[in-house]
């Protein structure tokens, strides 16, 4: 949490999740229909556009729970496609 460029990097880093899940076209988003897509996408307005009041320990909290959920299912998509 101290390390600022860390932090900043891993806020960009969600910042493009969000912005490639709003690109993704809804046929693809809905082969995982589990994954909350409207939240990455959510999770990169409020970064992109609320930097100063982000929460990090909300963001390290996303990073360790959700993403490694939604990686995996990235994963499924691309075998299937």
């Amino acid at each position: 949490m101290s390390d600022v460029m860390r932090r900043d990097a891993v806020a960009m880093n969600l910042l493009v999740i969000g912005e490639s899940a709003a690109r993704l076209p809804s046929e693809v988003r809905d082969l995982e229909p589990e994954v909350d897509w409207v939240a990455s996408i959510g999770l990169r307005n409020r970064i992109a556009h609320g930097y100063s009041s982000i929460s990090f320990t909300i963001v390290w909290s996303i990073v360790v729970v959700e993403l490694p959920g939604l990686r995996a299912a990235i994963e499924r998509i691309i075998i299937r496609l």
